[in-house]
């Protein structure tokens, strides 16, 4: 950028003087009267002010550029940031269907669990009883054979 600059300089001085000298002549010669040195200047400042306009648009889109750049890695953050989130809201909730699950389960053992309790203790009961009857049975009949 610098040596474009410079030789951009260069040649525009180069070309004011060539346009000067044609315009004042050489020693034995007279000054011409003639509007190509004024015509030459303007062209000279016309590209100058177009080298102007060039930069500015070139710093303009480089501004530019960074801000979309900038706007978008603002953008990324906020997408992880959401998904972090998301993804947080779905370990929780895995985690209460767990626990969900769990309480259900031991529920379900215990009250499964009192069930075989209680039918334990019918057959118990039951067994107990029939037992009571047969020994009274045998208890009679030994008497008998007695």
């Amino acid at each position: 950028m610098k040596w474009k600059r410079l030789r951009e300089n260069f040649f525009l001085s180069w070309t004011k003087r060539i346009a000067r000298a044609a315009k004042e002549g050489g020693i034995d010669q007279q000054e011409l009267d003639w509007d190509g040195y004024e015509k030459i200047k303007k062209e000279i400042t016309l590209k100058q002010l177009q080298g102007a306009m060039e930069k500015a648009k070139g710093e303009e889109i480089a501004k530019r550029k960074v801000e979309r750049e900038k706007k978008e890695k603002e953008e990324k953050m906020e997408r992880v940031a959401q998904k972090r989130k998301e993804r947080e809201e779905k370990a929780m909730e895995r985690e209460e269907t767990k626990r969900k699950a769990h309480r259900k389960s031991k529920k379900k053992t215990e009250e499964s669990s009192v069930a075989r309790k209680l039918t334990l203790k019918k057959r118990l009961t039951k067994v107990t009883y029939w037992l009571q009857c047969n020994m009274k049975n045998l208890t009679i009949n030994l008497r008998k054979r007695i």
